[in-house]
């Protein structure tokens, strides 16, 4: 039978070694913080359609939003621009003298190329070509490029020639987006100051105004940017 007072002491011997030995239980590490997934984002800031293939230089893209908010860089010579070191989702605007600003928004699936396109400031443009006087003018065409929607008036088409008896006696202005003819309206020599052709138009699209039916000496053309 197993002595009591031998165990005892035997247990005792042993506590008293840890004691001596000063070791005890390693407190569990803490992990490190994970480092945040960082993104980029890189682009062209260019005009809206119709006219994307015009660049814009020294626009300023500014973060507006998220623990990047602040961050801006200016769009080079050729337009383009580059976001890096991005952490979490954001916005940003787009600002250029000249346009209406532009927004963006950024996200780590948004890596790669971002290209924005800044509508031209609205204002309504005009241009007249010849005089009443002349020279004559074949029929010809003229292209416009609109970034509002709004109205292309075209008006005084000058073409009495009343000494000259070949002279048709009627002219039509005709407004195609493309293959699609939008308006068209014809005058003849009698009323050519009385009426201006008007069609409704929308914006991000070139139009072509077009003059048929003989020569002419003016025309005056007007039409939002």
């Amino acid at each position: 039978m197993r002595n009591p007072l031998s165990f005892l002491s035997v247990a005792g011997l042993l506590l008293a070694t840890s004691a001596c030995n000063g070791s005890s239980p390693a407190a569990p590490s803490t992990p490190p913080a994970p480092v945040p997934a960082t993104y980029g984002v890189s682009g062209v800031v260019t005009e809206s359609a119709p006219t994307r293939q015009v660049v814009i230089a020294g626009a300023t893209v500014e973060i507006l939003s998220g623990p990047q908010q602040g961050q801006k860089v200016v769009s080079a010579a050729d337009g383009a621009f580059s976001l890096t070191g991005l952490t979490a989702a954001a916005d940003a605007i787009v600002k250029a003298a000249g346009y209406e600003d532009g927004h963006l928004h950024l996200a780590s699936d948004s890596s790669g190329r971002t290209d924005i396109g800044l509508v031209p400031a609205f204002k309504m443009l005009t241009r007249t070509v010849g005089t009443d006087l002349g020279p004559r003018q074949d029929p010809t065409s003229f292209f416009v490029d609109v970034h509002h929607g709004g109205l292309i008036t075209i008006s005084h088409l000058y073409f009495y020639f009343s000494s000259d008896p070949n002279n048709p006696p009627t002219r039509t202005v005709e407004i195609w987006d493309g293959t699609h003819m939008v308006a068209s309206a014809s005058t003849n020599r009698q009323a050519w100051f009385e009426e201006a052709l008007i069609a409704r138009v929308e914006a991000g699209a070139r139009y072509e105004i077009r003059i048929l039916g003989g020569q002419w000496t003016a025309v005056t053309m007007e039409w939002p940017n």
